[in-house]
């Protein structure tokens, strides 16, 4: 996430500038304008108040909508990649996975379907291809 700079309030007089003056100012943060005046003539804003100002300025929402790009493009490129690593994987799995006969006690009662394990084979063992009826 986009953060105003840590010495923000050393910019609050130009951002109270730039938002229309102390009176504009002071509706944004929803202070008096009597504490804009304070601040701006102590040179001391709060920072929670200078960095509001910061994300309500150009350059904020700037920074914001380039923040915003950025994070759209690194997601879109992760979907992409999961995408292309899935389509392999299905691929992977459809040439390795052993099918069934018709008459397979899994597929007929899946709820008794065997575990390789259970009978003695390597997870990934592919065993002898089905002969299919047509």
């Amino acid at each position: 996430m986009v953060r105003p700079p840590r010495d923000i309030a050393l910019a609050f007089d130009t951002l109270v500038r730039v938002s229309g003056g102390a009176k504009a100012t002071a509706e944004y943060l929803h202070v008096s304008p009597r504490s804009v005046r304070r601040w701006l003539d102590a040179n001391d804003p709060p920072y929670a108040h200078a960095a509001l100002l910061w994300y309500l300025s150009p350059i904020g929402e700037r920074a914001i909508d380039l923040d915003t790009g950025a994070r759209v493009a690194t997601l879109g490129g992760l979907v992409l990649e999961l995408s292309r690593r899935l389509a392999a994987a299905e691929e992977q799995l459809a040439a390795t996975a052993p099918r069934f006969a018709a008459n397979d006690a899994s597929v007929q009662r899946p709820h008794v379907a065997l575990r390789a394990a259970d009978i003695g084979l390597h997870p990934f063992h592919v065993g002898p291809q089905p002969i299919e009826l047509r």
